[in-house]
């Protein structure tokens, strides 16, 4: 399908039946390898780790896993506890962490997330060179009733004027003027195009050698480089191997026709097509920075081995700790919780390559 062998840095994994729709459209997009997310932040999806352990586990040399931290939604961090759960993560064989402090709906109950509370978590992933793959900010219109996309209205409108989009964006780069050599990677071209923030965005490259983006969609993102399209045309040419190809995709759904044609369709051709509730401007891109985008940033750059395998009797441990984080979580469903744990062990045990006697 794609002109060149593809990595998709971004897919969210939640359960058996969206690992089953994954590996349908890796097949049909001819995917090479791919990065599951683990959506363990959230407490009733605590065993998210687990379930992209199993996915490792079933693909291995195939799936990069990126595990996430069990912590309350509001407050300020147990930072030591972060950094405890990134050396545990990374001792299994995950093989990154991604992070979603900076969605402004988590912020807002939180801490900035350049507080001295991250500090600990971030020296050692930069020490580490370990990967972290950021979430941070969100378009401009979900601040503003009046231009918030109808799709977005119930799930996504943010009602408040602090945190602002610009707040998060400074605290972001405050994460880098503390850490700036962290493998750091913010998803969605850090929505910068959303609000013509060039001259950031060529700041933020010339200054931290190991900052990235990806470019996985909102589609507003098509929409929105049009504004300055010789400019932003010109970045991406440019900055081509610290930009990666990402999906966003969460598993169940159309994904061949809802994400990945329409995103071959944007970097391969220079097609104007309308999607969601926008119009996508296609950015017709020399074979260089294909090449760069679809997969070779993020193997030389992100990911330059193949994926880690897991250590069952370490992950054995975890699930023991995970049972008593959940019990902790309040206003949850602890018995779906745990039994969602229980069927993601066993089939862990059941895969090959799991040890079925832990």
């Amino acid at each position: 399908m794609f002109k060149y062998p593809i990595i998709d840095s971004h897919i969210h994994m939640y359960s058996e039946a969206d690992l089953e729709a994954i590996e349908t459209a890796a097949r049909e997009g001819g995917y090479s390898k791919y990065t599951l997310l683990s959506g363990s932040l959230f407490p009733q999806r605590a065993p998210g780790n687990l379930s992209v352990a199993w996915a490792k586990l079933k693909h291995p040399g195939k799936v990069y896993g990126y595990a996430t931290f069990h912590m309350q939604l509001e407050g300020t961090p147990d930072g030591e506890d972060l950094l405890k759960q990134a050396k545990e993560y990374h001792a299994i064989g995950f093989d990154g962490i991604k992070m979603l402090d900076g969605k402004p709906s988590l912020r807002k109950e939180r801490v900035p997330i350049d507080n001295a509370c991250y500090d600990p978590l971030f020296s050692y992933l930069e020490e580490n060179q370990i990967p972290v793959l950021y979430h941070s900010n969100d378009p401009i219109e979900f601040w503003d009733i009046e231009k918030i996309p109808e799709w977005a209205k119930d799930i996504y409108y943010y009602d408040w004027k602090e945190p602002s989009k610009d707040q998060i964006t400074k605290e972001t780069a405050g994460i880098l003027k503390k850490h700036p050599d962290l493998n750091l990677t913010v998803a969605h071209f850090f929505f910068l195009p959303n609000t013509d923030e060039y001259d950031l965005a060529c700041e933020l490259m010339e200054t931290y050698p190991n900052f990235c983006m990806d470019l996985t969609p909102g589609w507003e993102m098509f929409q929105d480089i049009h504004r300055m399209e010789k400019e932003w045309k010109s970045y991406i040419k440019k900055y081509s191997d610290r930009l990666m190809y990402g999906t966003d995709i969460g598993g169940v759904g159309n994904n061949l026709e809802e994400r990945i044609k329409p995103l071959r369709r944007v970097f391969e051709t220079d097609d104007v097509f309308p999607l969601q509730d926008y119009t996508c401007y296609g950015l017709d891109l020399d074979d260089t920075t294909l090449k760069n985008i679809y997969a070779q940033t993020y193997r030389t750059r992100i990911q330059k081995n193949d994926p880690a395998g897991i250590d069952v009797e370490r992950l054995a441990a975890y699930k023991k700790e995970l049972g008593g984080r959940i019990e902790a979580y309040k206003k949850i469903d602890k018995t779906r919780a745990v039994q969602d744990m229980e069927r993601f062990w066993e089939l862990i045990k059941e895969t090959k390559g799991g040890n079925g006697n832990v």
